[in-house]
């Protein structure tokens, strides 16, 4: 059985996430927690039953376009889940809705 997770983060500023998802990326950016309950030599990683998708929201006009984005993308792929669609980058110099309607 798999577990979905959709995660949809702006980026701020030049590359920082904003007040309400900084506390959950911090988090991320930790080492993995190990499974409970499974000896390290056997564990899974923690989000081996996870699919995830995630978009990010960002403006091309700035150096770190969809940093935070990014970076959930890639720290939920080593914490051990499943992309079920690539990494979607949406601009808001161009227009988001290229990207969230397509």
């Amino acid at each position: 059985n798999k577990h979905a997770v959709i995660a949809i983060c702006s980026t701020t500023g030049n590359g920082d996430a904003p007040e309400n998802a900084s506390r959950f990326l911090r988090f991320l950016k930790k080492p993995p927690p190990a499974a409970a309950g499974a000896s390290s030599s056997s564990s899974s990683p923690p989000l081996h039953r996870v699919a995830f998708a995630v978009l990010g929201l960002g403006d091309t006009n700035y150096d770190q376009f969809c940093a935070s984005g990014k970076a959930i993308d890639r720290k939920l792929a080593e914490w051990g889940g499943t992309r079920a669609v690539p990494l979607a980058c949406a601009d808001e110099a161009t227009g988001l809705e290229a990207t969230v309607e397509p």
